[in-house]
């Protein structure tokens, strides 16, 4: 569903090991090849992530990339730009390179920053990094990929109504998302799609009692609690209106 996802699961279909770690301002450079640990009450180093793919083959992904600090990404350079070895800045031990080794990374940004604020934290990297990779800008999936999608995720919707609505609602409120040149802080992502549609068909949300006697709106209910919640009121109040066109709430 998300773009490391789709990185795993390609990784699965031809057979191949992979790893991945998120990173933020404060990681580096050594913390991606692996950590040292408690065992048997002494500290032991265990080799892991790109250490270990480097070495066996297989794919290594550091989501959320353009977060790490520039200068410390630009130390990937030594192995990117080279096919003979990787030296270990922990051990110091030479790892060769197993030809079948791959590095990729995931991010918001591209490498230019996030001057909408939608993604706190992404930084502009160096376009001397960048420019070793090959970049891909996935596009949004159509409305009827998105609706099967969400029938995959939520059978109990199949045969309803809901399925169009939802994901209509929620192609509305992604339009007017601050990271797509609106003025909403939030969005109904695929992934919050999926989220609202579990809880909407929980029982526990189509007969929710508020308190006084009365059952509350289950597509409300559930659709706060799948990403409203804790949402500036005035943004909350116009996700609202928007879905409102799209689903009958009273």
């Amino acid at each position: 569903m998300g773009k490391t996802t789709l990185v795993k699961e390609f990784c699965s279909r031809m057979g191949v090991e992979f790893r991945s770690v998120s990173v933020s301002g404060d990681t580096r450079f050594e913390s991606l090849f692996g950590r040292r640990e408690i065992r048997n009450g002494s500290t032991e180093y265990v080799e892991q992530g790109l250490a270990e793919m480097f070495r066996t083959g297989g794919v290594f992904c550091a989501n959320e990339f353009f977060r790490m600090d520039p200068g410390e990404a630009m130390r990937m350079v030594e192995f990117l730009d080279s096919e003979g070895s990787l030296t270990n800045p922990e051990t110091g031990e030479v790892i060769p390179r197993h030809p079948e080794f791959r590095f990729c990374f995931t991010g918001n940004s591209g490498g230019f920053g996030d001057e909408s604020g939608a993604y706190a934290g992404e930084r502009r990297g160096s376009f001397a990094l960048r420019d070793r990779f090959f970049i891909m800008e996935l596009p949004e999936m159509s409305e009827k990929d998105e609706q099967k999608m969400l029938i995959r995720a939520v059978p109990q919707l199949e045969n309803t109504p809901f399925v169009e609505r939802m994901v209509s609602a929620a192609r509305a409120v992604r339009a007017a998302f601050v990271g797509r040149g609106g003025g909403l802080p939030v969005d109904i992502s695929p992934r919050a799609l999926v989220r609202w549609g579990n809880l909407f068909v929980s029982p526990a949300y189509q007969a929710y009692d508020t308190g006084n006697g009365v059952m509350s709106n289950p597509v409300i209910e559930s659709l706060e609690d799948a990403c409203l919640n804790g949402v500036p009121q005035d943004a909350r109040e116009a996700v609202l209106e928007l879905v409102k066109q799209w689903i009958n709430i009273d």
